[in-house]
């Protein structure tokens, strides 16, 4: 039976309880007005301000509150919930991913930890206008660090025009409503990291070289360029493909990669550095081409060709080369080579001679950059590889063809050889597509562990470094790690 004394207590219990539940409702929606004020204002805070991607990251969060109805999403009643600690505490570890936790605006910490409310009666408590501050504050920290590790922090054009990624398709406001509703704040922002083995054995890296940096400064400028090398894995899709091709430029590699294993590696020839850089993109291989033509472009025709044809009409002969007009082969000596409006097509044609060698693979792209065989077979044992106009020459085309062609049993060993030899161009469309990307990893891991690092062949590193802050002065000379 319960006393009269016990009764009185939990009567006044509950009805303090309903007097803070009104006066957290009350709060909440001041907090709300507030909030919309905010963010509804014609000016972003100064917070949201400084940042490569603050727009994109202010629509985010704008769109955000106007699809809970400005609501405070970290706030419960007058304290932060434990989500915002989760956050917080990500954000401090954000030195693993190669970023700085004090980009993120920790001053909402600062806020919610030390702002007292004048409320008599919670002296610990924010006030409506600090909680919408606080709330906002811890919002668009969210969104920036999730930005920054599923998109980076500049995007790669800004390094270089000629450098595309492939950002992963994810919606941040429908990641942070399903984190909030869950309590799951620390897994949502986990799940936007990149999986590749490469960022997962360069995190390794990275930290194993800050404990040398802080024993020998020298270390600094290491940690610096493997921080460059993490930004860039952001820029690819979330999954490369199960059987794939990566290209690394500045190392001069290229590797055949299946169920993330390099099943095939070879050295490769890339673009001249101070003249047709190849560019950093990714597309599908769609086609293989035996005993290809090739078409001379327009600007090696104008800078190259035409000026040896005129100082030696025996060039075109000595070289297999030929003209066509209008898709209809001409003599050579019916042009006006000097004819500074000239519309002709010169190729050359299949054979030993034939700058693509015997065989190129074909990933259709505006750049028309592709691989391709070469007769200058010498180049491979140079240590630096920049010689060609921009498409990329294999040390292997034959083991790559027939890597590339597995799934086509018709294409057995001995018929690819003959294709390649045949004299007569031949296509052979892939019956599955293969993902080929051309990425620039200046610090790269080795299938035994090993961490190199390359020359900065074109000069992205220094623009990248420039752009993030980062602009120490970098040692120029390839060293390997120990």
């Amino acid at each position: 039976m319960i006393t009269r004394s016990r009764a009185v207590a939990f009567a006044l219990a509950v009805l303090c309880l309903l007097t803070t539940c009104r006066r957290d409702q009350k709060l909440a929606r001041q907090a709300s007005v507030t909030l919309k004020e905010r963010v509804e204002s014609s000016q972003r805070p100064d917070f949201a301000r400084n940042d490569e991607r603050g727009d994109q990251i202010w629509r985010d969060v704008r769109r955000f509150y106007r699809s809970h109805a400005y609501a405070p999403a970290w706030i419960d009643g007058r304290r932060p919930g434990a989500e915002a600690s989760q956050l917080i505490s990500a954000v401090h570890a954000a030195r693993e991913e190669g970023l700085d936790p004090e980009d993120y605006d920790l001053k909402a910490l600062d806020l919610l930890r030390t702002e007292k409310s004048r409320n008599p009666f919670k002296k610990d408590a924010l006030l409506p206008d600090q909680v919408a501050e606080a709330d906002l504050r811890l919002t668009y920290m969210f969104m920036k660090y999730a930005t920054h590790l599923l998109w980076g922090r500049v995007d790669p054009s800004e390094v270089d025009p000629h450098w595309f990624g492939q950002p992963r398709q994810v919606d941040l406001v429908e990641l942070l409503a399903r984190a909030l509703d869950s309590g799951e704040v620390a897994e949502a922002l986990r799940s936007v990291l990149p999986r590749h083995p490469q960022y997962l054995a360069l995190k390794r890296e990275l930290a194993r070289y800050r404990d040398m940096a802080a024993r020998d400064a020298s270390a600094a400028d290491r940690v610096a360029q493997i921080e460059l090398n993490l930004e860039r894995w952001r820029w690819l899709p979330e999954e490369l493909g199960d059987r794939h091709i990566l290209v690394n430029v500045p190392t001069f590699q290229l590797q055949a990669i299946e169920q993330g294993k390099a099943t095939l590696a070879m050295r490769v020839v890339a673009g001249k550095a101070d003249e047709t850089p190849t560019p950093i993109f990714s597309d599908e291989m769609t086609e293989v081409v035996f005993s290809p033509y090739w078409n001379v472009p327009t600007s090696i025709l104008r800078k190259e060709t035409i000026p040896a044809i005129l100082r030696d009409p025996g060039y075109l002969d000595r070289n297999e080369l030929e003209v066509v007009q209008d898709g209809k082969g001409v003599p050579a000596s019916s042009v006006d080579w000097s004819d500074p409006d000239l519309r002709v097509q010169v190729r050359q044609r299949p054979g030993a001679k034939n700058s693509l060698g015997l065989v190129k693979f074909v990933f259709p792209n505006k750049f028309d950059v592709y691989l391709h065989d070469t007769p200058a077979h010498s180049l491979f044992a140079q240590m630096e590889r920049d010689f060609s106009h921009g498409c990329v020459r294999v040390e292997k085309p034959v083991e790559l063809a027939q890597w590339v062609l597995r799934d086509q049993p018709e294409w057995t060993p001995p018929k690819i050889e003959a294709a390649m030899h045949a004299g007569r161009e031949q296509h052979v469309a892939l019956k599955r597509r293969i993902p080929v990307y051309i990425v620039y990893a200046t610090a790269w891991v080795d299938e035994a562990g090993r961490l190199t690092f390359a020359d900065d062949l074109y000069g992205h590193d220094t623009r990248q470094r420039a752009l993030l802050g980062l602009d120490r002065p970098q040692s120029t000379r390839v060293a390997q790690g120990s």
